[in-house]
């Protein structure tokens, strides 16, 4: 299955993050969501929090700067935990 026509998210891809957003945040639609990438030319996590909002999802934070402008502010990070579902 290809990609849905542009502004549509009625594809395989929507589907498959229904399912994996479904199961981390129990279903809760006001978990916090944020999405971000490794920098500021990625756009998969503006992409994600679209397709978070149009699943019903109301509390989807996009942080534009991404990895690298989180460090560069100096603020901490962590590793990946390693009991996520994938």
């Amino acid at each position: 299955m290809g990609a849905a026509a542009p502004g549509s998210f009625v594809d395989l891809t929507q589907q498959q993050f229904g399912q994996f957003l479904a199961q981390v945040t129990r279903r809760n639609p006001d978990i916090p969501l944020v999405f971000y990438c490794q920098g500021i030319n990625c756009w998969m996590s503006y992409n994600a929090s679209l397709r978070a909002i149009h699943l019903g999802y109301h509390n989807v934070l996009w942080y534009r700067g991404g990895l690298e402008a989180w460090k560069y502010a100096g603020l901490p990070t962590q590793p990946p935990q390693q009991n996520m579902p994938r």
